[in-house]
Formats: C-alpha cells, sequence, structure tokens
C-alpha cells in the first residue's frame, strides 16, 4: 500500500518471477468495482515493470495491477497495489489495565490506522473532570501511570495525531486504585480502642496520668544528678577535642543528604549516566516502603519536590561522595587505623587522609571527579 500526500508522483516497481522471462507488461487502475482503464505510463524491462503515476482528485485513488506476459503466457493473477490518500488517524482501541495498584496502573491498547503517515499517541488523566496528566508516545500506545491516590476513581483518554491532524477521542477508560495497603487494618485496630475505652472507663485516664507524673518526676530526677555528675568545671572556654556528630541525627531532613553521598561515592561515569532512572526508581521504592509503614498519604513525598531538592541538597553528598572515593583509592596500610583516630596520636588522622597523594591512585581520582563535575553541569547545580 502507498501513501500519497499532495499529490506527489510515484514510481511503481513491479516484478515477476518467470521461466521464460516476462518480457510484456500492461497495467490497470481501477477505483469503482468492475470499471478498470489501462495505463500507458510505465517502462519494461525482461522480469520487471516501472510504473509513473500522480493521483490528483479523489477519484485517482484505488487499486494499481499489473500483469507480466512471457513466451508461454500471461500472468493469470496480478501484482496489486493499493493507492490512498494520506489523512487523520483512527484513534488506538481495545485498550487494557494491568497492575492496578494504590498508586499506579499500566495502559496497553492497539494501534489504530496512522493515515499514512507517522503518528505520535496521547494519553489523558483525569479525576472529577480535574486534569492529573498528560503523557506521549511515539512507538505504542502504552503508558504506566504512578504517583496516583488510592481508592481514587480516574477516567483515562487516548487518542493520536498525524501531520494531517487528530484522530476522535477513544472510548474513555474507567477504573479506581487499590485502598492504601494497612488501611483497612488500622481501622480495624482504630475500632477495637475505641470499643476498650468504652469498657475501661475513666479510670485508665486516671492511671495513666498518674504513672505518667511518676515517669516525669524520675527523669527529671535524672537529669539534675547529671548535671550536676559531670558539670563542666573548666570555666575557661578553651576547646581541648572536636567530635564528628551525624548532624542528620538531629533533625529531619531531605532524603537527598544520604542519596547523593550514597550515589557519588561510587561515581562511576556509567552510573551517573543513568542518573534519571535511579532517581524515579529510588523514588517509587520509597513511596512503596512508606505505604508498607502505614503512611496513609498517596503523596508524602511529591517526585516534582524531590527532583527540585536534589541540585540545592546534593553539594553535600558531592564532599563526602568525594571524600570516601578517595579513600576508596588510597593505600590505607600506610595511614592511620580509623578505629584509633580518636587517641591523641592520631589527632591528624583525616588531615592526613585528606592531603595525601602518594598513597592515592591520583590520575583515578581526578578522572571520577571530573565525571561528577560533568554530571552536575548536567543537572544544573552549576554552570561553567
Amino acid at each position: 500500500m502507498f501513501t500519497n500526500v499532495n499529490c506527489k508522483l510515484f514510481l511503481v516497481f513491479s516484478q515477476v518471477e518467470a521461466e521464460p522471462t516476462a518480457k510484456l507488461f500492461r497495467w490497470s487502475f481501477n477505483s469503482t468495482p468492475g470499471i478498470s482503464r489501462e495505463l500507458t505510463e510505465f517502462s519494461s524491462d525482461e522480469g520487471g515493470s516501472v510504473l509513473t503515476y500522480v493521483p490528483k482528485i479523489a477519484a485517482d485513488y484505488g487499486t494499481l495491477q499489473c500483469w507480466g506476459q512471457n513466451d508461454i503466457g500471461a500472468q493469470q493473477q496480478p501484482c496489486t497495489y493499493h493507492i490512498v490518500p494520506a489523512g487523520k488517524p483512527d484513534p488506538p482501541h481495545t485498550c487494557q489495565l494491568t497492575n492496578v495498584t494504590h498508586h499506579s496502573v499500566v495502559l496497553s491498547c492497539k494501534k489504530g490506522f496512522d493515515g499514512g503517515l507517522k503518528q505520535r499517541f496521547i494519553m489523558v488523566l483525569t479525576s472529577s473532570d480535574t486534569l492529573v496528566a498528560n503523557m506521549s508516545s511515539t512507538t505504542l500506545p502504552d503508558f504506566r501511570l504512578t504517583n496516583l491516590e488510592p481508592a481514587q476513581e480516574y477516567s483515562i483518554t487516548v487518542s493520536s495525531f498525524n501531520s494531517k491532524g487528530w484522530s476522535k477521542n477513544g472510548d474513555s477508560i474507567i477504573f479506581r486504585t487499590l485502598p492504601a495497603p494497612g488501611l483497612n487494618e488500622q481501622r480495624r485496630l482504630m475500632e477495637a480502642s475505641r470499643g476498650e475505652h468504652n469498657r475501661t472507663g475513666p479510670w485508665l485516664y486516671i492511671t495513666l496520668a498518674a504513672g505518667s507524673t511518676l515517669i516525669i518526676a524520675g527523669t527529671v530526677g535524672v537529669i539534675i544528678f547529671a548535671v550536676r555528675r559531670f558539670r563542666n568545671e573548666n570555666e575557661t572556654k578553651i576547646v581541648t577535642d572536636v567530635k564528628l556528630l551525624d548532624w542528620q541525627a538531629c533533625y529531619f531532613g531531605s532524603p537527598v543528604l544520604d542519596l547523593s553521598y550514597a550515589l557519588y561515592s561510587g561515581c562511576s561515569k556509567e552510573t551517573l549516566d543513568k542518573f534519571p532512572d535511579l532517581l524515579k526508581i529510588y523514588h517509587d521504592t520509597l513511596l512503596l516502603s512508606l505505604s508498607k509503614l502505614g503512611c496513609q498519604s498517596s503523596r508524602p513525598y511529591p517526585f516534582e519536590i524531590f527532583k527540585e531538592e536534589w541540585p540545592r541538597f546534593c553539594q553535600f553528598g558531592v564532599i563526602l561522595g568525594i571524600l570516601v572515593t578517595k579513600i576508596k583509592l588510597t593505600d590505607m596500610a600506610v595511614l592511620p587505623d580509623p578505629a584509633d583516630v580518636d587517641t591523641k596520636d592520631n589527632s591528624n588522622y583525616f588531615e592526613e587522609l585528606v592531603l595525601a597523594k602518594e598513597e592515592c591512585d591520583v590520575p583515578e581520582l581526578l578522572k571520577r571527579i571530573d565525571y561528577i563535575f560533568e554530571h552536575l553541569r548536567k543537572i544544573g547545580v552549576f554552570h561553567e
């Protein structure tokens, strides 16, 4: 089948296998059943023929047929070619939903006729007439939808378009996501707790209040004892020692802090080239883990915020990652034992580790740092 755009010229080649070789050919055109006309704009050679054909009006689109003939006789079944005008595509059809969970679903459809041109597929997701997402595909009308709300009803519409225009919208697909894992169990426990509350009456609160008072009083006593026992008598306020403290343990920070450290400490180029995929895999896994822990919100940490936080917080991971990479590339036999880092003899451990050059594979370290900086430029952390 041939598709014509803007009255283009066709060179239709017909080759016939025959013994002896076919020498004579004839062509015909048919746009109406039972009515055909002979075509003469062709050239022939032994074994094949080339037809020159230019459709100009709607009646010029139809079926071309070619017969070959040799010394024994004519070809019984002609070679057939269909000439159709280019047009808008048909919408995708036979759509099916699979792997429906509380926050994701997979949609697979079959292509419609492309109108004779390259087409692109569009998926629109709505909920209560509100646009939730839209996605496109140049290959297949297959889509994976994530970050959905649990126990929520959605509607999907799939269409396609080419250079001639848009297809009609396909049939709307209505579905509902599953309830969040653990939600029913939490409700059951809450109902059981309410029943227990009704049976216990006010004496439970009186007992809890008395117990809490004793616990608080005991805690205050321990604190007072500790302050008096371990009071710092050094009034000179001279720094005598410094300890490394994991400050993330003091307050809640972005997951980017730890993730960027883990990523950049193994900073091979192959790893950094897969950064967008790794980011999405980590985020999906994080949401799944939170849901298994009983988190009822379907978007406790939106992917958009995750991506926005990366350029801001990953710089801490870059610093630690490069330091860890240097440790990996350093001959540890010539450095102090990390287990003795807090002793006086090894007070300069970190300084020695950072400044050591002879014991470190410096060319490899610089190469890995170049990979990191190239990656940071790509994601917009800094510019040259």
